[in-house]
This record gives structure tokens, sequence and C-alpha cells, in this order.
């Protein structure tokens, strides 16, 4: 990732530093309208740093990649765009300075709002998201847990009940509802409570046989509330 960054910020440097050599090697008049639409230019490169960090943040992760695409997506096409009204203008070295004020600030205004708008919708996705990692977290938990019950014992007739749970909440349905807390703070204290009894096998036995009932009765809560 941070080899891709440093070629990142080369090819930016490279493509302005390209434009710079062509603007002012075939432009011989430097007006107004010129200068307006150089810093125009300018100015779209360097809002490419800011929308990076917010896009990606220092530590740049698949998930940062996924999330703060569309926010590099809209400064691209913003600089692409930004460079071709920039030489147009340029050429056009007597337009009146209103209109090409007008002009830039248009070009600037439709971005900028673009850039608020996927960031908005970046919030909200990144919120739905945290959202269901947090539901689905419960019966990951759970999992691991027994996992780690069914090593830590060698009975094997143990070991194939807890294989069992582990399966039953493995392909148990992943997404919580608020109104299964009780119904899920349940089954976790049975666990809790079977992880103490697992060198009784009446006792086990019996709380095998309910926590495969807590389980079952979730899921049909699970399928009724979707």
């Amino acid at each position: 990732m941070k080899k891709n960054k440093l070629l990142f910020w080369l090819m930016i440097i490279i493509i302005f530093g390209l434009y710079n050599m062509f603007v002012f090697m075939f432009t011989e008049e430097k007006t107004n309208v010129f200068w307006l639409a150089y810093g125009a230019t300018a100015l779209a490169f360097v809002l490419l740093i800011p929308a990076y960090f917010i896009s990606y943040g220092l530590n740049t992760t698949m998930r940062s990649v996924f999330y703060g695409s569309p926010l590099m997506i809209i400064s691209t096409v913003y600089i692409v765009v930004q460079i071709i009204a920039g030489a147009i203008i340029m050429l056009l070295s007597g337009a009146d300075i209103k209109v090409v004020i007008t002009i830039e600030a248009v070009i600037l205004g439709l971005y900028l709002i673009l850039a608020l708008v996927s960031l908005i919708g970046r919030g909200m996705v990144e919120g739905i998201d945290a959202n269901a990692r947090e539901k689905v977290g419960y019966i990951k938990s759970l999992e691991d847990y027994v996992l780690s019950l069914r090593y830590s014992v060698g009975d094997p007739a143990t070991q194939d009940r807890l294989n069992k749970l582990w399966e039953a909440i493995r392909f148990s349905d992943p997404m919580s509802h608020p109104s299964l807390e009780d119904l899920e703070r349940a089954i976790s204290s049975q666990i809790g409570v079977l992880a103490g009894q697992l060198g009784n096998p009446a006792e086990s036995g019996r709380l095998f046989d309910e926590l495969g009932s807590l389980i079952e009765q979730r899921n049909r809560k699970c399928k009724m509330l979707k």
C-alpha cells in the first residue's frame, strides 16, 4: 500500500509538471484570464491532497479504499474537467473576466457539492456496515468460544456434542435484533454454565439440550423478523 501511495503522488506530480510545461511553453500572453484559469486548475490539484486523506486516512486499507473511492473518482473527474475548461479559457484570452469567474466558480461549486454528497453517502454506508458487523459479532463470538471449549476437552462424546453445538451456532442466522436480546443473553449464559459442567455428563447433557432448543427458538424468531 505504501508503494502504491508513492506511485500515486509521483503520477500526480508528473501530470502537474507536464501541465505547467505545456501551459507556459505554448501560451505567450499571460492575461488576467490566463492566470485565473491557471489558478483554478492549480487549486484542483491542491484540493486532491485533502480529498486523498479524507478518503483513505493515514493508513490505507481495503475498507478505506472501498469507502474512499467515490470521493477520489469525483476529484479525478474534477481535475480532468478543470484542465480542459482551463485550456479552453486560456485560448480565449479576450474573454470577459466575469464570465470566466462564473464558469470556474460553477465547476468548483459542483465539485464541492458532489464531494459533500459522497461524504454523506459514505457516512451512511459506514454506519450501516458498523451496525451489521456489531450484529454479526454476537454469533461470531459464540462460535469462537464453543470452538475453544471443543478443543479443551478430551472426552470424544463431549467433543461430539460441542461440535454439534458449534455447527448449530455457525449455521444459525448471523443477524441479531433488539427483540432477541433476552434470548441471546440466555444462550450466552447457558454456554457459560455449560463450560463449567463439561465434566458432568448428566448436567452437560441437559444443558446441551436446552441450548439446542434456545438456538432453534432464536432461529424461528429471526425468520419472523425478516
